[in-house]
Parts: C-alpha cells; sequence; structure tokens
C-alpha cells in the first residue's frame, strides 16, 4: 500500500492519472480549437475574394478580382474597390469624381 502512502519524492497513483488526464484533455481541446480557427480563417478567405465588372469579348462580365488580366477594362462604381493596378484610359468619356483612390469616402487631389 505504497500509493496511500507515498514516500518522499513518489508521484501518488491519482495524481498521475489526474495529470496524465488533464494534459491529455488540453491536447484534445487545442486540437479541435485549432480546426475550428483554420475552417473559420477559409470562409473568411473566401467571403474576401472580390468581384468586378470587365468587358471582356465585347460582353460586359463580373469576375473574381483575381482573375483580372492585362487588357480587361474594368468598370467601377461608387464603393467599388480596386484589388489591381489599373490605368484610366483616355479619351474614355468617363473621368472620375475626384476621390483619392484610396479608399477615402471624400474627395480629394489624389495626394497623400
Amino acid at each position: 500500500m505504497d500509493w496511500v502512502n507515498p514516500q518522499e519524492g513518489e508521484v501518488p497513483f491519482k495524481d498521475a492519472i489526474a495529470i496524465f488526464s488533464i494534459v491529455l484533455l488540453n491536447g484534445i481541446l487545442g486540437y479541435l480549437q485549432e480546426s475550428k480557427a483554420a475552417e473559420a480563417l477559409a470562409a473568411l478567405q473566401k467571403m474576401a475574394v472580390g468581384k468586378v465588372k470587365v468587358l471582356r469579348q465585347g460582353q460586359l462580365q463580373e469576375v473574381d478580382s483575381r482573375e483580372l488580366v492585362v487588357g480587361d477594362i474594368y468598370y467601377l462604381s461608387a464603393g467599388d474597390q480596386v484589388s489591381a493596378d489599373g490605368r484610366e484610359p483616355t479619351g474614355a468619356g468617363g473621368g472620375t469624381d475626384g476621390g483619392v483612390p484610396r479608399g477615402s469616402q471624400t474627395g480629394g487631389s489624389g495626394f497623400a
């Protein structure tokens, strides 16, 4: 009956089981939490892909912003986010309202 009255330096059997159970439970909960976080991150990344209206082969289409290629003519309206570099064709008859092209809600000169 050494486990009832352990000698100095010995770990009682019940304490060893309790410590092992806590470590095992901690590992399981950590794994579950990390897998849920990975799923949430994947869902956020999927939602973050923006859509943009482009003119391709004479037709106006809506595509993912990551599918923009050189030569696409894209149409922007108020509130659209531009996730790629682009330039305004000269003589296109369009124009801008003078807003700062970096997400500002107010108009400006375009210089920071």
